[in-house]
């Protein structure tokens, strides 16, 4: 599924590296103006989606070819050094977006166990604090309408491959079907 948002973050990055380079190109040699594309396709895979990012990457290849590599605005690529140079580019522009793609999952994930670890440790207070089963009862019910408050769902549907939600937020960012995916849980120390 295409995501017109990071499509337009990466657009706007990627032009933004570009009109950097062309201000900059009479101070720094033209191999160091592929750091600012480096860093249009690391800002772009930190706040959108794999596929952004690799947009991201594509399209400031083809722009430091067309504009900083001889012959000038064209594709065409003369010098050996220079071959060398653009898919070097590439190649370290699709690595670094992978990166920090892989990086983004991760940190949206730790914030959704962070939540949930909060959430727990509240009801964790809530029942180290009821003094009989009656005010057990009343912690779990406390929670349980808070939840609901929030818009949490209170059903249980379990799925011998893990959540369907956290499957489909996992195949989103590896791009791939959601079916293909099993998530496990272990409580063991092996």
């Amino acid at each position: 599924r295409l995501d017109l948002g990071g499509v337009g973050l990466a657009t706007a990055a990627v032009t933004a590296a570009a009109l950097a380079a062309f201000a900059l190109e009479r101070f720094v040699p033209v191999a160091s103006l592929a750091l600012l594309f480096v860093c249009a396709v690391l800002v772009v895979a930190v706040r959108a989606r794999r596929t952004a990012s690799i947009y991201a990457a594509v399209l400031c290849f083809l722009a430091y070819n067309f504009f900083f590599t001889e012959p000038r605005f064209t594709l065409r690529i003369l010098g050996p050094h220079d071959v060398v140079a653009v898919f070097s580019f590439l190649v370290a522009a699709l690595a670094a977006g992978q990166l920090a793609s892989r990086l983004r999952s991760q940190v949206v994930m730790l914030r959704a166990a962070n939540e949930h670890t909060r959430t727990l440790q509240r009801v964790g207070e809530k029942l180290a604090a009821a003094a009989d089963a009656g005010q057990v009862y009343a912690a779990g019910c406390s929670h349980l309408a808070e939840a609901l408050a929030r818009g949490a769902r209170a059903s249980y549907d379990p799925d011998p491959r893990g959540l369907r939600s956290a499957r489909e937020t996992l195949a989103a960012e590896l791009q791939c079907d959601a079916d293909e995916l099993l998530l496990t849980a272990s409580t063991s120390e092996a």
